[in-house]
């Protein structure tokens, strides 16, 4: 590769600064914090954790639904069975959105 007007080591010099120096590029601080093992685990146990919410928020509405239909069993709304499930479930919601937009 020649960059017109640049002589054989300014090119050589400007792209092994491209390859190997991250650091010094506007987003190479990005590319190496997302780069880490220890990046990659977090967001993982994130992501298992939001399930994990997402499940119980669909038990949750499952308790309303059964108690909307008055099906056998379920004889109690949900907010008296949980009385902090609709808050937390918002609070988990926008904590998430928020860590995924990273």
């Amino acid at each position: 590769l020649k960059l017109k007007g640049a002589s054989r080591s300014t090119t050589s010099a400007f792209l092994e600064g491209v390859v190997t120096d991250t650091t010094s590029q506007p987003l190479g601080y990005v590319h190496a914090l997302v780069s880490k093992p220890l990046f990659e685990a977090c967001f993982a146990a994130l992501i298992v954790l939001n399930s994990v919410i997402m499940a119980l928020e669909s038990q949750y509405t499952g308790l309303k639904n059964g108690s909307t239909v008055e099906y056998p069993g379920f004889s109690q709304e949900p907010f008296e069975v949980w009385p902090w499930a609709k808050t937390t479930f918002l609070v988990f919601e926008w904590i998430f959105g928020c860590l995924f937009i990273i």
